[in-house]
């Protein structure tokens, strides 16, 4: 039995790290393609924000000693700016856009981590495997109020974003930098937001089905309020909104996406949330 389960550890870890270079291939791609799809927009986006919210992840709760996680999360990370760079490369991108991409990837990285680190004071928490002895099942600190309390802050925060963003003008005369700034800032902003709540959801050892739904749920409601402020920009006035809401919803989606099958690939090969109030990080 402990052979069997020592076996599903390393399958899933495999399984991960395929992911994650799958994850960086797939940004090469998309970037490379320079596609005008709406499809492929949402798979790029999505892919590359989705994969800053799991190494934000990975590096606030494990699995494994900080020292191990952050190089892991760091090489993530690069493996997202490569995978840009790569594709950048083959679509003659100027590069002060790789700078814009790799400081976004970084900014939603920390985003990311300091709503985690916040709770994590509290609740000391970590991944680790089933058969680690050094720590205690944390299935009775970590439960659906936790991720309720993080979706209600999600929510807290857009709204605040929405309401301060109201009136902020953007003229077509505005220098470019200032309309990429506020485009890349929103959708770091909301792609942070939208994955905090499935990061939670999919840890979760009961409720685990419905606390998915919510956060699917969630990130459509992100979704309208990215549309609404994303329409005040200049760019996003020509297409018709039943393109850019599919487009958004789309991003949102396979952000989600990601963070659930990774998330899940872990938890079939044992681990889970537990006790690290007795570990040194």
């Amino acid at each position: 039995m402990k052979t069997g389960r020592w076996t599903r550890r390393e399958i899933s870890l495999a399984a991960a790290v395929a992911m994650i270079a799958a994850g960086c291939g797939l940004v090469a791609l998309c970037m490379g393609l320079q596609s005008s799809n709406d499809l492929t927009t949402a798979a790029f986006m999505g892919t590359f924000f989705g994969h800053a919210s799991l190494a934000g992840g990975w590096t606030a709760l494990g699995p494994f000693r900080m020292v191990y996680r952050l190089p892991l999360s760091a090489t993530w990370l690069a493996g997202l700016i490569l995978g840009v760079a790569l594709g950048a490369a083959m679509s003659h991108m100027a590069p002060i856009d790789l700078l814009w991409f790799s400081g976004s990837v970084v900014t939603q990285w920390i985003l990311v981590q300091i709503p985690l680190w916040v709770l994590l004071r509290f609740r000391a928490l970590r991944i680790g495997h089933a058969d680690d002895s050094s720590g205690r099942a944390g299935h009775q600190q970590f439960g659906i109020r936790e991720v309720m309390i993080l979706t209600m802050i999600a929510a807290a925060v857009l709204g605040i974003g929405r309401w301060l963003l109201a009136g902020v003008q953007v003229e077509e005369s505005d220098p470019k930098w200032l309309n990429k700034l506020l485009i890349l800032s929103l959708l770091v902003g909301a792609s942070s937001l939208a994955t905090l709540p499935m990061l939670a959801a999919a840890l979760l050892p009961q409720w685990t089905k419905f606390a998915i739904c919510v956060a699917f749920l969630f990130a459509l409601f992100i979704t309208g309020i990215e549309v609404s402020l994303f329409a005040r920009l200049p760019g996003f006035g020509g297409p018709p909104l039943s393109e850019v809401i599919a487009m958004f919803a789309s991003l949102n989606l396979v952000q989600c996406a990601w963070v659930l099958a990774f998330v899940l690939t872990l938890r079939a090969g044992g681990f889970r949330l537990i006790s690290g109030s007795g570990n040194k990080a």
